[in-house]
Order: C-alpha cells, then structure tokens, then sequence
C-alpha cells in the first residue's frame, strides 16, 4: 500500500471511528434518561401509601341505654344543659319494628318470574277442603293457612276489620290472600290466572327523640346509673359495647377501592419497568457491537499506522 493511499486509509478509519463513538455516547445518553425514568418509577413506587383493612375493634363504642315499656333507647348523645343548670340535654334513638304490605299480582311478580298455581283438596272422609300453591314446574307445595283476620293489613289496604285471609310462606316472606279471593279462583285442577296477594315487609324503622334538662346520675367512678327524665320517671341505665356495623362495611368497601387502586398503580410501574429494562438491554447489546467495532477499528488503524512508518523511513532511507 503505498503513502497516499494508507494516509486515505487512515483517515477514513479515524472519521469511522469518531462515529463510533459518537454513537457510543448517544446510546450511554440514552441509558442514562432510562435509569432516570426508572429511578422515577421507584420513587413513584416508595411514595405510595399501602392500603391498611379497618379493624373491627375500631368500630365499636360504648354506649348508654335504658329500659322504657319493653322498649330499648340508647343514649346518643349528651351534653350540658342549655337551659337548666347541673343537667344535660340528651338525644336518645329507638328502632321499632314496621310491617309494610305490599300489593302485587302473583303470575306477574318479577321477583318470581314463574308462573303461580293456585288449587284445591278435598279429603274424601272427613269434606274439608285445603289450598295449596305452586311455582312454576316445582312439585314443592306451599299449604294455605287460615282463614283470619288480621287487622293491621285490613287497615293498611283499606278493607274492611273483619276480612280474612289465607297466608302461606316462601323466600323468607309471607303472603296473604283475602279468603274471598281464595274461595272464587282455587279449583282441583288449579287456577293461574292473576290472583291479588300482599307481601309482608318487616323494617326497623328508626326515631330519634331530645330531651332538655335531663338528670344523669353518676356513681364515684363517673360512670352515670339512672337517668331522670323532665317528667320525673327515672330509669336504670346499662353501659354497652355497640358495633358499627354500618361504618365497618363503609371502610371496607373504602379499603377494597383503595387496594383495587393500589394494585393497579404497581402493576403499571411494574410493566413501565418492564419496558425500560427490554429497551435498556437492547442498548446495551449495541454498545457491545460499537465496543467491538471500536476495537477492530483501532487494531486497523495500529496496522496502517505501521505501513505508514515503514513507508516514511523507507522513504527517507532512500536519501539517506
């Protein structure tokens, strides 16, 4: 190879080699906005608050009650009197039980959504007759209890005090048919047509009651053991531990979003990561390559540097 063309030679291999490395800089640049991306993800990760499940000894209280005609009250809340001094104005809560009566057609109820059978027996011996329903292909009877009155669902529909129904029950409910209703559809081989029926709700229905210049008496310890109400009748009081079923299952449901939340917020950093390191072997895998061809490059060049040498000393050798 002569002086030109190994000066060319040399030259292109320092021009390939400066590439080289330039390129070796971009991708350590980029390497490093990927840690950096990564490092943010981490971070991202340790400020995340994990979700803690309520404690059910958090939602218990202790709370006052007395005993008024078979009838539970719970002291709600208490404070100093506004009014009379030395007493407290109290608020106290009762639940009591309310039976609703819902009107519904049977054979068009969506809660059953099957057809409904109404039919009669009659025992042969003895001539009474007994009523019977039946749901849709089930072979299940249900027996028809009654004729009697019941008042409060007379009232409550309208009718009059003394009508009488037959009941039977099924899913948990009870429900009612007026005896007349009975008598006219149910026949031996059993009637399907819309029959009226009322469903029996039970409910608590809850009252809430303050009363002003109340009397709680206390023992040494604090702890109050009558209470005098403004009219002067006075009740013994029990300390109990009442749970909060209500705001148990509010933070349940509140702790379950959280951790739907949180699992979700670590399963994407998690597949984010997954791609920065996929990426990050891959340039890593291409630097290798450049090293490589870097090092090729530089035995090269030591090569033609040597037939350069030999050619200037062999050149003024010559003059020598």
């Amino acid at each position: 190879m002569g002086m030109a063309a190994s000066q060319a030679r040399f030259l292109g291999l320092t021009a390939r080699k400066t590439n080289v490395e330039y390129e070796g800089q971009q991708v350590n640049q980029q390497r490093t906005a990927l840690s950096n991306e990564s490092a943010g993800l981490f971070n991202q990760m340790l400020s995340l608050q994990v979700p803690v499940p309520p404690s059910a000894t958090d939602y218990y209280s202790m709370r006052y009650s007395y005993e008024q005609n078979g009838q539970s009250y719970e002291i709600i809340n208490y404070s100093a009197s506004a009014t009379t001094a030395g007493a407290y104005d109290v608020t106290v809560r009762t639940a009591y039980d309310v039976v609703n009566y819902t009107n519904l057609i049977l054979n068009e109820n969506p809660q059953t959504q099957v057809s409904q059978t109404l039919y009669s027996k009659t025992d042969s011996s003895t001539g009474n007759t007994s009523y019977y329903m039946r749901f849709g292909s089930s072979s299940t009877e249900y027996a028809l209890i009654g004729p009697n009155i019941n008042t409060a669902l007379s009232e409550a529909q309208g009718l009059p005090a003394d009508t009488k129904y037959y009941s039977y029950s099924r899913d948990g409910a009870t429900y009612y048919m007026t005896e007349a209703e009975v008598l006219n559809h149910a026949t031996e081989e059993g009637y399907s047509g819309q029959m009226n029926a009322y469903r029996q709700d039970n409910s608590k229905q809850v009252q809430d009651t303050t009363y002003n210049g109340v009397n709680l008496i206390a023992d040494s310890t604090g702890k109050f053991n009558y209470i005098t109400l403004p009219d002067g009748t006075q009740y013994a009081l029990n300390l109990d531990e009442v749970a909060d079923d209500a705001g148990y299952d509010q933070a349940m449901q509140d702790y379950n979003y959280q951790k739907m939340v949180y699992d979700k917020t670590i399963s994407d950093i998690n597949a984010k990561t997954e791609v920065i390191q996929a990426q990050d072997r891959t340039l890593e895998l291409r630097l290798k390559q450049l090293d490589t061809e870097q090092e090729a490059l530089q035995t090269e060049m030591d090569a033609v540097k040597q037939v350069i040498e030999k050619n200037i000393e062999k050149t003024f050798n010559t003059f020598a």
